[in-house]
């Protein structure tokens, strides 16, 4: 069956779709991904309602309940198909989450640029605590529009040091969440929190919001690089499969998103997991601890080639 056949089939499944461009309203959980399926039974096709909607549509990966888009009919949809506006087989999922990737620790030799601060003067005097759907106010030290979405986070650390060679590595920051600016006044916002990981408190920072750079498959690292395991989630002793660490190695050492380091027992460099590099600084990373047969602590070695 023909591709364009096969689309309006799922279409008559799906309740007979109007063939002319419509209307959508968006409700909670959607995503462009869910909103293609619905619509023309394949999720592949999220671009073509991206592109319509682009003016609209800043980032494809936010879209929010109650904002109106336009669904292109399958007769345009159909067309741009048959103009090679899009292959099927070159649409990949990333590995991992982007918010898997967003929502970790990480070591900077320098602040991100700060927006503002969260209020120590409570929007709702009975919340001093922030989670998901809450509204909080912001002290504004940069000027944001209405409809901006930012960026959460904590200093854990003003001096992270590491811990063999006692040399600073910089702040310690922990992403929380992101927020959507909702008012602005003078030198105040009201912002809502949309998704988060940790609770907000006051005298957290905003920054800009920037999506991650997708991971779609894993690079072995060339070379005899050798770093150490330099810090833990907060809290633990030991980390195992699917937890997060931080090393001494990044982008100086040629670390990007998707590389993917060995875990080495000394001193004969037996090979004992891996680690996903998820975000890099200029000498450190976080990673995903991918597979280890023992626990990974501080000072576990990692690298490349033997």
């Amino acid at each position: 069956m023909r591709r364009e056949a096969l689309l309006a089939f799922f279409l008559v499944l799906l309740g007979g779709v109007a063939l002319s461009a419509t209307g959508y309203v968006v409700r909670e959980g959607d995503t462009l991904w869910s909103i293609s399926q619905r619509f023309y039974g394949n999720p592949a096709y999220w671009q073509f309602i991206w592109e319509k909607n682009s003016k609209s549509i800043k980032n494809p990966h936010w879209i929010y309940p109650g904002q109106r888009l336009i669904i292109p009919s399958v007769e345009e949809v159909r067309a741009r198909l048959s103009g090679g506006f899009i292959e099927e087989k070159k649409v990949k999922k990333p590995v991992f989450s982007w918010e898997l990737q967003l929502f970790v620790p990480y070591l900077t030799p320098s602040m991100p640029e700060i927006v503002g601060e969260v209020s120590r003067e409570p929007f709702d005097p009975e919340k001093t605590i922030y989670s998901k759907g809450d509204r909080f106010e912001v002290a504004l030290e940069r000027g944001v529009s209405e409809g901006d979405v930012l960026l959460v986070f904590r200093v854990l650390s003003r001096d992270f040091e590491d811990p063999e060679t006692g040399k600073s590595l910089g702040y310690l920051i922990q992403n929380l969440g992101i927020v959507r600016v909702e008012k602005v006044k003078k030198d105040k916002a009201l912002v809502r929190l949309l998704k988060g990981i940790e609770s907000v408190m006051a005298g957290d920072y905003l920054t800009a919001f920037r999506m991650p750079e997708p991971i779609y498959r894993f690079r072995p690292v060339a070379g005899k690089v050798r770093g150490r395991v330099v810090g833990l989630q907060e809290g633990r002793d030991v980390a195992g499969m699917g937890d997060v660490v931080l090393v001494n190695l990044g982008k100086k050492d040629g670390l990007s998103p998707g590389a993917l380091l060995r875990i080495y027992v000394e001193p004969w460099g037996r090979e004992v997991g891996s680690l996903v590099v998820l975000k890099t600084e200029q000498t450190t990373s976080t990673c995903y601890v991918y597979r280890n047969s023992r626990p990974v602590v501080v000072g576990s070695v990692v690298g490349g080639g033997v």
